[in-house]
């Protein structure tokens, strides 16, 4: 009986013969099989998991940045909506361009910013649509008050208004106002 432990190359030689099913052979072949079919699966699952062989595009370091104007440009937005047309993709794009000079001078990574800032930003996202309508019924109510306050207010009448006394002091009097002491 051949053993089972050794290599290819130390088999047993079967004089040329093909080797029948279901002898060390036939299932050591089906084993590598296998084994290529499980390679061929974590190539191509490491493939997907880093983004396929080519390598990464260099990142614009502007455009990150840009993006970051953007969607504050947004936040802001929704708050002041006359901002809107203030945050144009470009403008936020000029603007991205000279902070990624600034941000490389200090070190600085717009998503390294991002990822740091992660859960407030989340929070700001979910805090703005109950903010705004709090805020605005506060204005409006109060808005309302100072007009209730002026509408309820009762009218004073005018009261006439006394010209001023004549000092009898000459010196203290109009130029042009002489008058003749008694």
């Amino acid at each position: 009986m051949p053993d089972l432990n050794q290599p290819e190359d130390l088999a047993p030689d079967l004089g040329g013969e093909q080797p029948a099913p279901g002898s060390f052979e036939s299932l050591d072949r089906i084993g590598l099989e296998a084994l290529g079919l499980e390679n061929d699966a974590d190539a191509a699952e490491q493939k997907i998991l880093n983004g396929g062989e080519d390598p990464a595009p260099p990142v614009d370091h502007g455009q990150a940045w840009g993006h970051l104007a953007m969607m504050a440009g947004g936040f802001l937005a929704m708050a002041l909506p006359e901002l809107r047309p203030v945050y144009t993709e470009q403008a936020c794009m000029q603007w991205g361009a000279g902070m990624a000079a600034v941000a490389d001078k200090y070190g600085w990574d717009a998503s390294d910013t991002a990822a740091r800032w992660a859960p407030e930003i989340a929070l700001i996202m979910v805090s703005i649509p109950l903010v705004i309508p709090t805020v605005q019924a506060i204005k409006s109510r109060q808005a309302a008050s100072k007009a209730k306050a002026l509408n309820d207010a009762p009218e004073k009448p005018a009261r006439a208004v006394a010209p001023p006394p004549i000092d009898p002091n000459p010196m203290m009097q109009e130029p042009g106002g002489f008058s003749v002491p008694t």
